[in-house]
C-alpha cells in the first residue's frame, strides 16, 4: 500500500471515555490518524433497531465512503449487523475490509442457537471475505481458522495501555480493597462478588465497585461512578487484587489496565487474556462458583507483589509502540 490511504471506521465512537469496543475504536482513531486519513460515521443516524441491534443507514454510509475515496473499511463487533453492512459497503466501493470481531463463543450468548444462526446468515461471509481479521488472542484466531481462513489472514494483536501519568498517582481509597470494574449485567457477573461479601468482611477487605448500578450493595462495598482516567488508574494501582468474574471476555481491557499498574488479577477461566503465555503468571483463574472464587482471591493475596522488572516487562508487552507496529504491519 503506498501513499496515505483513506480508512472508513464504521464503529460509532463515543465522545466520552468508555470501555469495551468503544474504547478500542476511539484509541484506533488517535493512533491511525498519523498514518492514514481515518474518519467515522458518528454524524450518520441509523435507520432504527432490530432485535435490539442498531441498523446503520447503509445508503448514506456508502455515499459517504465513495465521496471519501475509501481504501479500507474498518469494522468492530461480532453479534451485530455492522460487520455484514461493512462487507457490503467494501464490495460496493471496492475497498479492503479489516474486521476486529471481539469474538464471543455462541455458548456464552443469551440465546446460543440464535447467535449461531445470526453468524451463519451474516457474519460468516464477513469472515470469508475480510482482507484481515484482527484478533486479540489465540482462542479467537482458532475460531476464525475454522471459517476457511489461513493464520496469516488472522493476526493476533493485543491491545495497549498508556501509563504516562503512573508516577503522579496517589490513593483515593485508604482501606485495603479489591476492585471490580464493569457493567452490572449477567456477563460481568457482579452477583458472584456480592455473594462473597462475607469473605471480604472476614478478611477486612473493602470491595470498590466502579459501575453504574441501582442495586443496594453490601455495607463493605464502595460504589464509585463517573471517574476520570487518573482516578481509575489510582484504584488499579492501590488495589490488592482486581476481580473479573465474567462468564466470558474475549480479551479484557480491565485485566490489561490492572496489570499495567502492577496489580494481579483474579478471573474466571473464560477471560481470554489470561491464556496469553507471557501474562498467565499474573492471573489466578477460577471456576464460576463461590468457593473457587474465594480460594483464588486467597492465593492471590499471599503472592509477592509484582516486581519493578516484571512491571516494565508488562508495560512493554502492552506498549503503544508494539501495538502500532503490529497494527500497521497487519493492514498494510
Amino acid at each position: 500500500m503506498t501513499g496515505k490511504s483513506n480508512i472508513l471506521n464504521l464503529h460509532p465512537v463515543p465522545i466520552e471515555n468508555n470501555g469495551g469496543i468503544g474504547n478500542v475504536a476511539k484509541t484506533q482513531l488517535k493512533i491511525l490518524s498519523k498514518s492514514f486519513n481515518i474518519y467515522g460515521i458518528n454524524h450518520i443516524k441509523p435507520y432504527g433497531s432490530l432485535f435490539n441491534k442498531q441498523i446503520p443507514n447503509i445508503f448514506k454510509i456508502t455515499k459517504y465512503a465513495k465521496i471519501k475515496n475509501t481504501d479500507i473499511v474498518l469494522v468492530h463487533g461480532f453479534s451485530s449487523f455492522l460487520p455484514f453492512i461493512a462487507l457490503i459497503i467494501a464490495l460496493i466501493v471496492r475497498a479492503d475490509l479489516i474486521w476486529m470481531p471481539h469474538y464471543h463463543p455462541f455458548s456464552k450468548h443469551n440465546n446460543r442457537f440464535l447467535a449461531f444462526c445470526f453468524f451463519c446468515l451474516f457474519n460468516f461471509y464477513v469472515a470469508l471475505f475480510s482482507k484481515k481479521i484482527i484478533v486479540a488472542t489465540k482462542n479467537e484466531q482458532d475460531f476464525f481458522r475454522k471459517c476457511f481462513r489461513s493464520q496469516k489472514n488472522i493476526p493476533i494483536i493485543t491491545h495497549f495501555q498508556e501509563t504516562t501519568h503512573y508516577s503522579e498517582l496517589t490513593p483515593i481509597i485508604f482501606d485495603n480493597y479489591c476492585l471490580f470494574v464493569g457493567r452490572d449485567d449477567h456477563n460481568k457477573n457482579l452477583d458472584l462478588v456480592i455473594d462473597s461479601s462475607e469473605y471480604f468482611l472476614e478478611n477486612k477487605l473493602k470491595v470498590v465497585v466502579v459501575c453504574e448500578t441501582n442495586r443496594k450493595l453490601p455495607d463493605n462495598f464502595i460504589n464509585l461512578k463517573n471517574l476520570n482516567d487518573l482516578e481509575l488508574a489510582s484504584l488499579y494501582k492501590y488495589s490488592k487484587v482486581t476481580l473479573i468474574p465474567s462468564h466470558y471476555e474475549a480479551f479484557s481491557l480491565v485485566a490489561m489496565e490492572s496489570l499495567i499498574y502492577g496489580t494481579r488479577v483474579v478471573c474466571s477461566e473464560n477471560v481470554m487474556i489470561s491464556t496469553i503465555d507471557e501474562m498467565s503468571s499474573y492471573f489466578i483463574r477460577f471456576k464460576l462458583n463461590k468457593n473457587s472464587f474465594e480460594e483464588a482471591i486467597r492465593k492471590t493475596l499471599i503472592k509477592e507483589s509484582v516486581s519493578d522488572q516484571e512491571l516494565e516487562s508488562i508495560k512493554d508487552f502492552f506498549s503503544k509502540r508494539r501495538y502500532i507496529a503490529s497494527y500497521l504491519d497487519a493492514i498494510e
